[in-house]
């Protein structure tokens, strides 16, 4: 099977934006396809799903059946702390707006 070619940068922005949008709890494949905007399952499937699961961002709620039609997925601890640190990085430079360095 052929396997898109894309830049990491690209695929790293649409993993970012998937796990963003599983932050609030666990999300079906088409509820995250809603909340990203993407009507095309295949982009869906191999640009922002696959990518996050091979990395281990997120995971399946019923692993040893990944095509039930109940399957969810949610972020793991190595997404959660991605995210947080995204965060807490996109904030740090706020925080020091305005202060005089001594």
């Amino acid at each position: 099977m052929n396997q898109p070619i894309q830049s990491p940068i690209q695929s790293y922005d649409q993993v970012q934006r998937l796990l963003l949008a599983l932050k609030d709890g666990e999300k079906s494949p088409y509820d995250l396809r809603s909340t990203l905007n993407i009507k095309h399952r295949p982009t869906f499937r191999d640009n922002y799903l696959h990518p996050a699961l091979n990395a281990r961002l997120i995971e399946m709620t019923i692993p040893e059946k990944p095509t039930n039609n109940k399957q969810k997925y949610r972020l793991t601890a190595k997404g959660k702390a991605l995210i947080d640190k995204e965060v807490t990085e996109s904030e740090e430079p706020n925080q020091n707006s305005g202060k005089k360095s001594l």
